[in-house]
């Protein structure tokens, strides 16, 4: 009897052993932790993205494709049945960029999600060709110019302090949503109006304020010269060295050239600035100062650029330094 138990109790060990060998648990502990790494964190798929790219690019020449213009891309998700966007058309996107390793903007800061209207890129190897690459649900990194993306697609009169001309910037970019361009149209169009009943009625209450008497220029841009000069005037195609004081209608200083004690020099007719500036500045003659008042359909829109938020009127205390 005692013998019968014993063999009972090796065949119970038996059975346990098999069990815990089976190829289905093994299986179910698989898809497990499958579906713990498909709910990480966008920042956390960020980073993944980032240690592989890294890890890849320097060990893999080819992790890279580049296009004719130069353009450095690399998929990570491909969706060729669904949709490019079109000029035109409004994305609604997740962007972070870095230098080297550190993190220099992440869209997830924003107070909402990140949209861009897109424009049929005028230079190569521009933030906007690279978004044409993409469809809607894609998600990709890129290599860009940092001097181009700042002086072209930020419209930044400098650079900021820590970028050379050289360094290269790594985006990593998931395209969330297009809007065709009529119907972003229609879904603005109220909301346009109600921005620009407000901003006119803070443009007047500021020249009331300042006690000015601007001229009205194309696009409602308002200007008024605070000192005559007798130098050459400024054309469409002029090329102008000037210095200047951006702000907003609550004077906070958003950006000068003042501080850095350079002047800036803009081509005029190359969009090297933003379409309410380069009204104001036309007509001005060398060594003249003006205040120019932009509304934000001249200057950044509905966008935030860098300090700027959506919807931002700008003015500018400029002084025409020199005309060629």
């Amino acid at each position: 009897m005692r013998t019968q138990k014993i063999y009972i109790l090796i065949f119970i060990l038996i059975l346990l052993a098999a069990q815990a060998c089976n190829p289905k648990n093994k299986s179910d502990k698989t898809k497990s932790e499958t579906v713990k790494s498909d709910s990480v964190s966008l920042d956390e798929e960020v980073t993944e993205r980032q240690d592989l790219s890294e890890n890849d690019s320097s060990e893999n020449p080819a992790y890279y494709k580049v296009l004719e213009t130069g353009l450095k891309y690399h998929m990570h998700e491909y969706y060729p049945n669904m949709p490019y966007a079109n000029p035109g058309d409004v994305i609604y996107l997740r962007m972070d960029y870095f230098l080297e390793d550190s993190l220099l903007f992440s869209s997830s800061s924003l107070p909402d999600t990140m949209k861009m209207r897109l424009l049929k890129p005028d230079l190569p190897g521009t933030i906007d060709e690279a978004l044409f690459q993409m469809h809607e649900n894609d998600s990709a990194e890129f290599i860009l110019d940092a001097t181009k993306f700042y002086r072209h697609t930020r419209q930044l009169a400098e650079l900021p302090h820590f970028i050379v001309p050289g360094d290269s910037l790594r985006f990593y970019i998931r395209l969330m949503k297009i809007i065709p361009s009529d119907k972003w149209v229609v879904m603005q169009e109220d909301k346009l109006t109600e921005k620009r009943k407000f901003e006119t009625s803070e443009i007047k209450r500021y020249v009331l304020k300042k006690e000015l008497n601007p001229e009205t220029l194309n696009g409602g841009v308002l200007r008024e010269v605070t000192y005559e000069g007798n130098g050459p005037t400024v054309t469409e195609n002029s090329i102008v060295n000037v210095h200047y004081d951006g702000r907003f209608l609550d004077d906070k200083l958003f950006s000068t050239t003042y501080e850095n004690k350079e002047v800036f020099k803009v081509n005029l007719g190359e969009q090297e600035i933003i379409p309410g500036l380069e009204i104001g500045l036309i007509g001005l003659k060398q060594g003249s100062t003006a205040k120019i008042i932009v509304p934000f359909e001249l200057a950044y829109g509905e966008e935030q650029r860098g300090p700027v938020p959506p919807w931002s009127t700008l003015v500018f205390d400029v002084q025409v330094v020199s005309v060629q």
